[in-house]
């Protein structure tokens, strides 16, 4: 039994060295998310300006995997910068800079994150050089919250909504890197550094999509006459 243990942990340290050494070599990478943009408008003529953005991360979540915004830490005056040129390009008659938006605070909040190496794959790839590339997943689960200056409208427009994304990675220092990854769902793309800005795409479409979903669920005569109050 002990001789078992050791084994398993021998396997879960080579893989790890694998992996290190995989990150300088060959990679293909599945990026998915489960909320993409649907491009239906918001109803109403109101505009929006997301004037504070925050991303969270709880004591009890140990973020692993690739930075939903291409770095970590982000300051919230470039992820609001980020968000707002992502939600303007993508929503170009519900968001605005001009100075009768209405200004929005979002919150995102990274609520999970799960990893998964399969030790026993891990230890045939290490036994193949990588040759049979070494696959790795990180699951994350994002919480966004809008909320507004308006304390009635606040009450439905800040139900926080969540959406997931999952990277899945095919790792070798070998071509062999460059296979597809195998049995995996989203966007294909090439390389630790493509990975990485493809990451940053899709985590802030998916923020704007969640952030429009609550919007619609307002109705636009709520906001009808109100001043555009900074939010409290």
């Amino acid at each position: 039994m002990k001789s078992i243990t050791r084994a398993r942990k021998s396997c879960a340290v080579l893989g790890a060295a694998c992996v290190a050494l995989a990150l300088s070599g060959c990679a293909s990478y599945r990026i998915n998310v489960s909320l993409k943009p649907s491009g239906e408008p918001v109803p109403g003529a109101n505009q929006f300006n997301l004037t504070e953005v925050r991303y969270v991360v709880p004591t009890n979540v140990t973020a692993t995997g690739l930075s939903p915004f291409s770095s970590y830490p982000i300051t919230h005056q470039l992820l609001s910068t980020d968000l707002m040129a992502v939600a303007v390009a993508t929503y170009p008659q519900t968001f605005s800079t001009a100075p009768g938006a209405i200004p929005l605070e979002v919150t995102i909040t990274c609520v999970n994150n799960e990893s998964s190496l399969n030790e026993a794959a891990a230890c045939a790839s290490c036994i193949t050089l990588t040759i049979l590339p070494m696959y790795t997943s990180d699951e994350d689960t994002y919480s966004v919250q809008t909320r507004c200056g308006i304390a009635s409208i606040n009450q439905i427009l800040s139900r926080p909504l969540t959406f997931k994304r999952t990277d899945a990675s095919w790792l070798s220092i070998t071509p062999t890197g460059w296979i597809p990854v195998p049995a995996s769902d989203g966007e294909r793309v090439l390389g630790t550094d493509g990975a990485i800005q493809l990451v940053k795409d899709a985590t802030l479409k998916a923020c704007v999509e969640a952030i429009v979903v609550s919007l619609r669920r307002v109705q636009p005569a709520s906001w009808g006459g109100t001043p555009a109050a900074p939010v409290k």
